[in-house]
């Protein structure tokens, strides 16, 4: 039986050691220990109930507490593939429910706009921001994109069905524009975008 503090630093651990990118490494080490923090127990007996109720006074907002629940969902889907719960059951985290955000009025960004933040963007968030906003991929679907889909020599960016909202396949051409800013990327490898990258975006634009 593992605790929820054990789990959470060992899954901390095999994340860093895969090379994740270290803005989401920084923010499920935050959310994380803050939820092992409360949850003092071991990880096989945290309710959803409990989660909930635990989210909701933590998190001031649907945005933060998705953000959250994202990072929960990973972790006990990680310990479930690990041995640490249950195989064939479906994880008390996957029955969490997710937080209605309306969201806030949709921002427009002009070409000197997006030039400014993807210079100002760092190495690991730039490749999220020139496929959003050169291939309109969906954040929800960018969370799913890994390297594998960008197919540089066919020039296309392949959305499989199981990584599309409308479970459909689609190929994006790669524009001009676009490979220029993936060009210095291409031979990496693993995810593209994170559960905070769409929020990390934001706040570079801000700043």
């Amino acid at each position: 039986v593992i605790s929820a503090a054990d789990a959470v630093e060992e899954f901390l651990t095999a994340k860093e050691g895969d090379g994740v990118g270290i803005r989401y490494l920084q923010d499920a080490r935050s959310r994380l220990r803050r939820f092992a923090e409360g949850f003092k127990m071991p990880l096989s007996g945290i309710a959803s109930a409990d989660m909930e109720k635990w989210l909701r006074k933590i998190a001031d907002n649907p945005r933060s507490r998705n953000n959250f629940r994202q990072h929960i969902v990973t972790l006990f889907r990680w310990a479930r593939d690990r041995g640490y719960l249950p195989r064939e059951a479906q994880t008390e985290a996957d029955r969490l429910p997710k937080a209605k955000d309306k969201g806030g009025d949709v921002q427009v960004f002009t070409a000197a706009d997006i030039l400014k933040l993807l210079n100002a963007a760092d190495d690991t968030l730039r490749p999220y921001l020139a496929i959003r906003a050169f291939a309109g991929v969906r954040d929800s679907e960018m969370r799913r994109l890994t390297w594998g889909n960008v197919k540089f020599d066919e020039g296309v960016i392949e959305i499989r069905a199981s990584q599309a909202k409308t479970a459909a396949r689609r190929l994006i051409p790669i524009s001009s524009n676009l490979e220029l800013w993936l060009a210095p990327h291409r031979g990496e490898k693993g995810r593209i975008g994170y559960a905070n990258s769409e929020r990390i975006s934001l706040r570079t634009a801000k700043d």
